[in-house]
């Protein structure tokens, strides 16, 4: 508990410490608007990204700044909260302490909204080869291999150093899940394949790359269908798990 001022009267309030500036952070910030509560918002990232559509960035579509905006300049007029650019390294719910990289914080309560994390099923090494879409960093990355891998196929096609089958392993795509941001990943990379890139090539054809939807059972990608119309174009065939285009 900490005496603050509160519309020009000393009151005691407790403080609240959220972890994440997620859609559930930032959601459980704003309604505390005006609350007598001291708000402490810790996330590792200075902004709030609006992750449904971080795959248009992944895929060029989208610039980063159009899904994301400044944590600080969204709660700047919220006076009972404070924006922390740190990492929560533990807590101590006993002590009520939460540990940070640089400093420890003691609270009142805690919300921990802190998001998902992707599941490589005990294989942290494949996470080099095979990137997950969490940040903007991430998307980043997943963009630069996509149109790299474009690049590097033109180079080899144009000086004749490679034969076909290494050309199509460089334009094959696999993904795995077939959630909301798989099937939506997979079309916008056949429509980016067939149509955007269709003609900037001159020694190969991006319209023949190949995009792998991998997924364990089908009843995900039954309830993706209705909500992509560009899969029944774009992944004409299913085998063992997998739509291929």
């Amino acid at each position: 508990m900490k005496c603050v001022r509160v519309s020009g009267v000393q009151l005691m309030v407790p403080h609240l410490i959220i972890v994440g500036g997620g859609f559930g952070g930032l959601s459980a910030a704003r309604a505390l608007r005006g609350a007598a509560v001291r708000v402490t918002l810790i996330d590792k990232r200075n902004y709030h990204l609006f992750r449904p559509m971080l795959y248009q960035v992944a895929t060029g579509l989208l610039s980063d700044d159009e899904i994301s905006g400044p944590l600080r300049s969204i709660l700047s007029h919220q006076e009972n909260i404070v924006v922390l650019l740190d990492e929560v390294t533990g807590i101590s719910p006993k002590q009520r302490i939460v540990h940070l990289k640089h400093r420890d914080l003691a609270y009142d309560f805690l919300i921990l909204a802190t998001g998902i994390r992707y599941n490589y099923f005990g294989h942290g090494e494949w996470r080099p080869f095979a990137p997950g879409l969490e940040s903007l960093d991430d998307a980043d990355v997943i963009r630069s291999k996509i149109l790299l891998a474009f690049e590097r196929a033109e180079e080899m096609a144009s000086i004749e150093q490679a034969g076909t089958e290494e050309i199509r392993r460089l334009l094959t795509f696999a993904l795995v899940g077939a959630g909301t941001v798989g099937v939506e990943m997979a079309s916008t990379l056949a429509e980016m394949s067939r149509m955007a890139l269709a003609h900037d090539f001159r020694h190969i054809d991006p319209r023949t790359a190949r995009i792998l939807l991998e997924q364990l059972g089908f009843f995900c990608m039954r309830l993706g269908l209705p909500f992509c119309p560009h899969i029944p174009r774009f992944f004409p065939s299913k085998r063992n798990g997998t739509w291929r285009a």
